[in-house]
């Protein structure tokens, strides 16, 4: 970045460089030449942020982890987890939307975009609905085809087959959802009407 700016500057398409630069003189092959050291530094996080970011290989393996696969994708035989598919699924959601985790604990299957009926490079829109987001403010942000395939096969096969037999006492009866809500024990209501303990019911 500095060299772009001392660039620019030579050529006058910048009128200065947007950085503290001290000048000093040291020795090359023999011959004394002045020498330019930028001074900027990168903000330093305070003590309390701890926020990390995952490189593509160890995202892949982070995924390849939560499906029950060893590092070269093949099933991992010593894996002793549960419901990978869910893990899996999930876990692309989270790495392919930056969702926080309290919009993805709450989301509805109904909330789930629609898979395009042909694979697509172009990110596919994803409404964050205002009941599990920060603030309660809806947002929208975006996912990629394979990330959302993997939902849709999660959500057709896999959730299916783990369902257990075990009700609550008050179950919430869903009946006609939609993306902003179904009728409820009866009764039409929007999921932003409900409490997140309440939604996940029919999730």
């Amino acid at each position: 970045m500095s060299r772009f700016y001392d660039w620019a500057e030579d050529e006058g398409l910048a009128p200065a460089v947007p950085f503290t630069v001290a000048t000093g003189k040291r020795m090359v092959q023999g011959r004394l030449v002045e020498t330019r050291r930028n001074q900027a530094r990168g903000r330093r996080p305070k003590p309390h942020v701890k926020v990390q970011y995952l490189e593509s290989d160890f995202a892949g393996l982070f995924r390849y982890g939560l499906a029950g696969l060893g590092p070269d994708g093949l099933e991992d035989e010593t894996f002793r987890g549960r419901f990978p598919g869910r893990n899996a699924a999930v876990g692309g959601v989270v790495l392919g939307t930056g969702m926080r985790s309290r919009e993805f604990t709450h989301l509805l299957v109904h909330e789930v975009p629609p898979l395009p009926a042909e694979p697509t490079e172009v990110p596919i829109p994803w409404a964050v609905p205002e009941l599990g987001a920060k603030g309660r403010k809806f947002r929208t942000t975006w996912i990629d085809y394979v990330a959302l395939a993997t939902v849709h096969s999660y959500i057709a096969l896999d959730r299916e087959l783990s369902r257990g037999s075990w009700r609550p006492r008050r179950p919430l009866v869903v009946e006609e959802a939609d993306f902003y809500g179904g009728r409820v024990n009866g009764r039409r209501t929007r999921w932003a009407a409900l409490r997140p303990d309440r939604a996940a019911s029919p999730a």
